[in-house]
């Protein structure tokens, strides 16, 4: 099957809320402007063979950041107090190294963080301990 790549215009489609691109056989790396259209809520990019840095230029109204199942590399963004309205982060099955962003546990809508199956060091234990506290 022949491998396609995210065209560059469609970060360029401001009035964009949902993109569900799951499932399909997209290759490299993800348009810098789609990773920070405004008004974009949901990113769901996961089942394709997509590659990059996750961007720390993301749009501050996503809920959902689904990119299971493809080749993102380097570190998770430690900007992610940003992310406020951040409900479900999913990026299982990666490339993703570092530590776990203690920002995230910040994140008081955050309900699903799933980042199994990637290159993650650090302790765990100390994010835990805040995210108990939060409930």
């Amino acid at each position: 099957l022949p491998i396609w790549s995210i065209p560059k215009s469609l970060g360029q489609c401001n009035s964009l809320l949902t993109v569900q691109l799951n499932d399909n056989y997209f290759s490299g790396e993800i348009p810098e402007g789609l990773w920070s259209l405004q008004d974009m809520s949901v990113l769901k990019l996961s089942n394709n063979q997509l590659f990059g840095r996750l961007s720390n230029k993301l749009a501050q109204k996503l809920t959902w950041i689904e990119i299971s199942n493809n080749r993102f590399f380097g570190e998770i963004p430690s900007n992610a107090t940003f992310w406020d309205q951040l409900v479900t982060f999913e990026a299982s099955n990666n490339r993703i190294s570092g530590s776990i962003p203690l920002e995230l546990t910040s994140l008081s809508k955050l309900n699903s963080l799933s980042l199994d199956g990637n290159h993650l060091s650090g302790n765990v234990v100390a994010a835990k301990r805040i995210w108990n506290k939060k409930t």
